[in-house]
């Protein structure tokens, strides 16, 4: 059984990962050099999710699909 803070983790990866494939290629590249889109980091915090755990998970979708290389 998964503890809270697992599913918390798991739930801000999986909203990252979802956020990263709408994110254009000027988007990516930005999160990349830890630049992140302003409109849609409000739309997460709006939505309840902790902003920071989201970039956190967003640099690691950046590093999975090529790290610093677009």
């Amino acid at each position: 059984m998964a503890t809270k803070q697992e599913d918390d983790a798991n739930s801000h990866r999986a909203r990252a990962a979802s956020l990263w494939i709408k994110l254009d290629k000027n988007q990516k590249a930005g999160v990349r050099f830890g630049i992140f889109p302003l409109r849609e980091m409000a739309m997460v915090e709006a939505e309840g999710f902790d902003p920071h755990a989201v970039c956190v998970a967003l640099m690691d979708c950046a590093k999975t699909d090529g790290g610093m290389r677009d």
